[in-house]
């Protein structure tokens, strides 16, 4: 499986999923809960990761459509800018090596996307 998390970006999401998602402060299972959440599927994973990207202004998700016959997993990362009180937005469109993708590919092209747009922030 390809890695979701790199960087300042890893350290950051692991922070988030221990001090504000599990809301745990014991030190001694910490890395267990992380290994666990990393051995999943990422079918199970998803909702997390988009929970973590959202708490950021990063909204990731994919869409199916029609093309040529062929349906096409298209998945997108919406960026929030919110410095200066302006709000604006910067859609990227991701679309992995193929358009024959599954969800979980496009879903896996769309986190490493927005792992990259965090790193380059941070």
């Amino acid at each position: 499986m390809k890695e979701l998390f790199t960087g300042k970006n890893k350290n950051q999401f692991e922070k988030w999923y221990i001090n504000d998602f599990l809301k745990v402060n014991e030190d001694e299972i910490n890395n267990f809960l992380l290994e666990e959440f990393y051995a999943l599927n990422l079918a199970f994973q998803k909702g997390v990761i988009e929970a973590y990207y959202d708490s950021l202004g990063l909204y990731v998700g994919t869409d199916k459509f029609l093309n040529h016959n062929k349906f096409i997993n298209h998945t997108w990362v919406l960026m929030q800018e919110k410095e200066n009180k302006s709000i604006g937005s910067k859609c990227y469109y991701v679309i992995g090596d193929g358009y024959e993708i599954t969800r979980n590919e496009a879903y896996t092209e769309a986190f490493i996307k927005a792992n990259s747009l965090e790193n380059n922030k941070l």
